[in-house]
C-alpha cells in the first residue's frame, strides 16, 4: 500500500483474492519482468536510492538499507571550492541551516548551527559546523555573525515553536542592523511537517549514496 493509493493491502485482506507477494528479483537471481525491467535497472535504482529498492523492490527493509555507509562521506576543503570559484570553473551558493534547543540541560538535544556551500556541480559541503549547548539568546547572536562572516544567500529557520518565539528578537536585531545601515539576515521558513527525526534523516540517504555531499575536513 503507497501514497498513490495502491489497493494491494484490500486486495491481501480480501478473501476472494489469493495473493502471493514477490520481490523483483526472484531467488534465482532472474528479473521477475525481464522485458520490462531488466536486472541492469533494477540494480540502477540500488545504486541510486539503496532504502527504496530495499523496501519496493526486494520487500525486504534492513538496517543495512536504511542506513549511512562510511564510504558515502566524501570530503572537500572550502578552500578548494574557492579556487575553483576564482578560476570561474564553477558557481557557488551559501545558506546557514539553524536547529535551536530550548535548553542545555544533560539530556537537552543540540543547538546546531552548520553553513553549507551548494554548488552549480550538485554538491552540497558542510564547510562549518557549530553543535553545542547553548542559550536562546547565544543562539540569535550566532546566527548574525554566521550571517556576517558568510554572507549566505539566507538562514533557514525551522517552523517550529522555538524558533517562531525567538523571531521578535531576531526581528528587533534586524531593525538595529538596518537603521546603523547594516545588513539585515535574511531568512526562509522551512516546515518539518510532521515526518518523524528519523524520516528526515532518512531523506538524506540519497544524497549521501549518490555522492552529492562534502564535509570540510
Amino acid at each position: 500500500n503507497d501514497s498513490y493509493g495502491c489497493t494491494s493491502t484490500d486486495l491481501m485482506n480480501n478473501p476472494e483474492y489469493e495473493c502471493i507477494v514477490v520481490s523483483g528479483i526472484l531467488p534465482n537471481g532472474r528479473s521477475i519482468f525481464p522485458e520490462q525491467l531488466s536486472l541492469e535497472k533494477f540494480y540502477g535504482q540500488a545504486h541510486g536510492n539503496l532504502m527504496v529498492f530495499s523496501c519496493q523492490i526486494m520487500l525486504n527493509p534492513t538496517s543495512d538499507s536504511c542506513g549511512f555507509k562510511k564510504s558515502w562521506f566524501k570530503y572537500l576543503r572550502w578552500s578548494e571550492i574557492k579556487e575553483q570559484v576564482a578560476k570561474g570553473e564553477i558557481s557557488v551558493r551559501i545558506v546557514i541551516l539553524t536547529d535551536c534547543s530550548s535548553t542545555t540541560e544533560v539530556n537537552s538535544d543540540y543547538t546546531a548551527i552548520p553553513v553549507v556551500a551548494i554548488d552549480s556541480l550538485g554538491r552540497i559541503t558542510v564547510i562549518e559546523y557549530e553543535r553545542e549547548k547553548i542559550q536562546t539568546y547565544e543562539f540569535v547572536e550566532r546566527i548574525f555573525n554566521k550571517y556576517d562572516k558568510w554572507l549566505p544567500e539566507f538562514v533557514v529557520r525551522q517552523k517550529a515553536p522555538l524558533e517562531t518565539a525567538i523571531m521578535p528578537f531576531i526581528n528587533e536585531k534586524n531593525r538595529e542592523r538596518s537603521d546603523k545601515g547594516e545588513r539585515i539576515v535574511p531568512f526562509y521558513d522551512f516546515s518539518l511537517g510532521k515526518r518523524a527525526k528519523q524520516d528526515r534523516m532518512m531523506a538524506l540517504q540519497p544524497y549521501f549514496q549518490q555522492g552529492r555531499v562534502y564535509f570540510d575536513p
